[in-house]
């Protein structure tokens, strides 16, 4: 459940930051734009906990590697996105893609969180701050290593792939794990 919370954080954050710097490269204005998205990323955050408050009764391993498994999928859908190109010629309706996978990725994120909480509870003694802590070193991990080496070194397309591949084994890790019942 902790490198849920780390992969969830990184890749949240690294997403985020990535898709700020797309914006910069796309339109010229990140300055301007950056308080918004993560405005939008944090609402984002917001919406999916609490969507996923409401699944309760439905916490485990499982379903968390199913949101782990799914923010592989909105790297993705990023990455084909991005590849289309055709949308972000124009100005508002590039934007409006950029700020919905803000979005959707804050979600996933803000679910992972509500989640993780809820199966961490299980544990003895339950320590929420151990959780935080994860989702903050990996979100503080996530705003830096993208933008200043991944980047520079493999590009935005390959940085998308590599937030892919990051969830998709962390969700395999899990699923491993939790037929073994260990809790992460």
């Amino acid at each position: 459940v902790k490198s849920a919370m780390y992969v969830s954080g990184f890749t949240g954050a690294g997403m985020q930051m990535v898709l700020i710097m797309v914006m910069q490269s796309f339109y010229g204005f990140a300055y301007l734009m950056a308080p918004l998205m993560i405005t939008i990323f944090m609402g984002g955050i917001v919406l999916g906990t609490m969507r996923w408050a409401r699944q309760r009764n439905k916490k485990s391993i499982p379903g968390l590697s199913i949101l782990i498994a799914f923010m592989a999928l909105v790297s993705m859908i990023s990455l084909l996105v991005l590849k289309l190109n055709s949308p972000f010629q124009s100005g508002l309706p590039g934007q409006m893609i950029l700020g919905l996978l803000n979005l959707l990725t804050g979600m996933v994120v803000g679910a992972v969180f509500s989640l993780a909480v809820n199966l961490h509870m299980k544990s003895k003694p339950f320590s929420p701050g151990i959780l935080f802590s994860a989702d903050l070193t990996g979100a503080a991990l996530g705003t830096l290593l993208p933008v200043v080496f991944l980047l520079p070194l493999i590009g935005v397309m390959n940085t998308f792939i590599l937030f892919g591949i990051i969830n998709a084994i962390t969700a395999f890790r899990l699923i491993l794990n939790g037929s073994k019942g260990r809790n992460g």
